[in-house]
């Protein structure tokens, strides 16, 4: 996901470019939207203010399930967060 979807994804359409890869990717299997969704906030970490974009995004482009995101909300950080995102910021 990094290498396809970067800090620039807004400016660049690289949601709409990418989703169609990133959705036979998935399958629209939960346990992988959630990991995509673990990686997209690797994506955002330097810009947090860029994941909701991102996710929205990805929902609009059928890429991510509506039930994914919200059970994602629910729970918070979870085995597929990355060390890397750090919840305080």
């Amino acid at each position: 996901v990094q290498s396809a979807i970067t800090i620039n994804f807004f400016k660049e359409k690289q949601v709409e470019k990418y989703a169609p890869a990133i959705s036979k990717i998935t399958q629209s299997n939960p346990m992988m939207e959630r990991h995509l969704i673990a990686a997209l906030e690797a994506v955002c970490v330097e810009k947090p203010k860029n994941f909701p974009v991102l996710i929205k995004q990805l929902y609009d482009e059928d890429a991510l399930e509506e039930e994914v995101i919200l059970q994602w909300a629910e729970e918070g950080r979870n085995e597929y967060t990355l060390d890397a995102v750090d919840e305080e910021t």
